[in-house]
């Protein structure tokens, strides 16, 4: 378990990873986009706390759930 943050790769997302970086230093940041969002969550280990930052929701996607 850890912790994860996943953002956009602008502007703004860079600027809240490094916020929430500055936080929780040991975390993992992951630039990510819409479109991948549910695969990069399917790729976190289980219990890991997750920070999504700058990040819309991929319609297409949005009934599927995150664990099958």
């Amino acid at each position: 378990m850890g912790v994860r943050i996943l953002c956009h790769g602008d502007t703004d997302g860079l600027c809240s990873a490094a916020i929430a970086r500055a936080v929780f230093p040991v975390a993992e940041v992951r630039f990510t986009r819409p479109v991948n969002l549910l695969r990069d969550l399917l790729e976190t280990e289980p219990g890991s706390t997750v920070i999504i930052l700058d990040i819309a929701i991929n319609e297409t996607q949005k009934g599927k759930s995150s664990r099958g």
